[in-house]
């Protein structure tokens, strides 16, 4: 039985089945699927899982293909060292919810739209996580030495980068 993304309740979906499906994997360890809203604002499925050792997720995503229904596939494998328990003894959520999924589709989409424009030959999207503010990167902070190693200073003056 698949699960209809559309109609996808964060809270109150049964995932038994899928973690079922992951758990009989004789890699991992433990499992935790759930639903989790992407930066797009589509909900997707997040599978955690604990593996037993050396871990792969295209082995892990070919062995569940095989026995769930394509809407049943989580779209994020995230391998994790160990499972993360409240007191009471159960999968930690909130730990859960603070491990960022990265959707490589919305990257590479940017770094599509970035290239395509004019003039522009190579693009990179970086994503970075942490509580600290992003502070600006300038050329000094890619060449240590800068201006140092400029013979002619004068030939960056008025073109806004601090020395």
């Amino acid at each position: 039985m698949g699960i209809k993304k559309d109609n996808l309740s964060m809270s109150s979906m049964d995932t038994s089945s899928i973690e079922t499906a992951i758990l009989a994997v004789s890699s991992i360890l433990d499992c935790k699927v759930v639903a989790k809203k992407t930066l797009s604002g589509e909900i997707e499925l997040v599978a955690y899982v604990v593996p037993a050792g050396p871990f792969s997720v295209e082995l892990l995503r070919d062995k569940i293909n095989s026995v769930l229904p394509e809407d049943s596939i989580p779209k994020f494998i995230i391998p994790l060292s160990s499972t993360p328990l409240t007191t009471q003894g159960e999968w930690d959520m909130e730990f859960l919810e603070k491990i960022p999924v990265i959707d490589e589709d919305l990257i590479y989409d940017a770094e599509r739209k970035i290239k395509a424009m004019p003039g522009v030959e190579l693009a990179v999207a970086v994503i970075r996580y942490g509580p600290e503010p992003q502070r600006p990167l300038h050329l000094n902070d890619l060449l240590r030495d800068w201006p140092d190693n400029v013979q002619d200073k004068t030939a960056f003056n008025g073109v806004g980068l601090e020395t």
